[in-house]
């Protein structure tokens, strides 16, 4: 899966410009699926016939970015986020344009108060705004710029893996499969980071019985973070099941298949239950007649920063668990 993230990493593809990303998913997909479009929104939808009933699998494309506002005359840039990048840890990162123009995010260093959006700005080593102009315009997009390597023996480090382990768990999954019982469908979503349209469009098109999503979910097993029961969750310890976030209340029968699924393999599970955030599973819900829907969480430490980390075996668990469920017919 490392070269999988690797492929992804090398791709811009921030929420509202997927069209890069897209074509590398396809591409990596198309082996191991009958069919594969891309819709007219960008969505990748791939196709694992199957005579049982139709499940549907989400993860999403898109990652948080960034898009020019403004360039002063002085030649600094301010921008508008694009998704929840988290504006603390972005002081210094390294940022990339869709024409490769790089840039580094920074802040006056003389203030020391809480950091805002309104308080950064881009610096591409411009001397005036003209010369930014050259090469930039209002409503351009950039990504954070930073490299996908390994840290200490089983964790990786990388920007987006939200949602990229979602896509590459998926692949590595279907890629095994030895029979497939079920009719599965893939949706590869874009704009998750801002309203999930994606993956309201691709559930309405494949208007599946049963849905999974499978995302990332925080970590709380950091200094001083807060650790209350269900969201207590950590690296190397399994994926999580979701049975509820601010926007939706996960189908009890597919956490059960679920669970069931990761029994057979042996795989622990961690359990995620709070009011805030969402996944593309809420759309999935609320398409067309409606679908038992849930979210497969990835745990992730870091999340919407230039360096997010995840541990190989979660990885490996959750690509292993999905097979398992795909395998198994759904009665």
């Amino acid at each position: 899966m490392y070269e999988m993230l690797k492929k992804l990493n090398g791709v811009v593809s921030p929420t509202g410009q997927e069209e890069a990303g897209s074509k590398v998913v396809a591409e990596m997909i198309a082996p191991f699926v009958d069919e594969v479009r891309i819709d007219p929104i960008g969505n990748v939808i791939a196709h694992k016939k199957g005579n049982g009933k139709r499940v549907m699998f989400a993860a999403h494309i898109d990652c948080v970015g960034l898009m020019v506002t403004y360039i002063e005359d002085g030649g600094f840039i301010r921008f508008a986020p694009l998704g929840g990048p988290r504006p603390d840890t972005m002081n210094g990162a390294r940022v990339q344009f869709f024409d490769g123009t790089i840039g580094i995010v920074c802040k006056d260093d003389a203030f020391t108060g809480s950091v805002t959006y309104d308080k950064l700005f881009i610096d591409i080593g411009a001397k005036d705004g003209d010369e930014v102009k050259q090469k930039l315009r209002i409503g351009d997009y950039a990504t954070f710029d930073s490299p996908l390597y390994q840290l200490g023996q089983s964790r990786l480090v990388g920007p987006y893996m939200d949602d990229r382990l979602g896509i590459v768990t998926l692949i590595k999954a279907v890629s095994e499969l030895k029979n497939c019982p079920n009719d599965l469908w893939f949706a590869f979503t874009v704009l998750e980071e801002v309203s999930s349209a994606g993956a309201k469009t691709a559930a309405t098109q494949i208007d599946a019985e049963y849905g999974v999503a499978v995302d990332v979910i925080f970590c709380s097993d950091v200094p001083d973070a807060k650790k209350d029961g269900p969201r207590d969750i950590q690296l190397g310890k399994g994926p999580a099941i979701k049975y509820m976030d601010r926007l939706t209340i996960s189908s009890p029968k597919v956490n059960r298949l679920l669970e069931a699924a990761a029994e057979r393999k042996g795989i622990a599970l961690q359990r995620e239950a709070h009011n805030i955030g969402g996944s593309d599973s809420q759309e999935m819900q609320r398409a067309l007649g409606g679908m038992y829907a849930t979210t497969l969480s990835i745990p992730l430490r870091y999340m919407h920063t230039p360096a997010e980390m995840c541990e190989i075996s979660d990885l490996e668990d959750t690509a292993a668990m999905l097979r398992e469920f795909m395998e198994t017919e759904i009665k």
